[in-house]
């Protein structure tokens, strides 16, 4: 077993340092919803973005 380990552990790359999320674009986040689907999942999820202060990390913006 811990022959198997060690070629796995190379192969497994960990990065040090904060983690940086790709940003993009937030708007039309439902588009694949129906309209009035698509309204209240809006409203969910600015609800969700308040709630949790996700709009510190640039999310939730229009």
């Amino acid at each position: 077993m811990p022959l198997v380990i060690m070629p796995l552990r190379q192969l497994i790359k960990r990065k040090k340092g904060i983690p940086l999320i790709p940003n993009e674009s937030k708007q039309e986040l439902f588009p694949h919803l129906p309209l009035n689907e698509r309204k209240q999942a809006d409203v969910t999820a600015r609800q969700l973005f308040s709630d949790f202060h996700l709009s510190d990390l640039g999310l939730g913006k229009k």
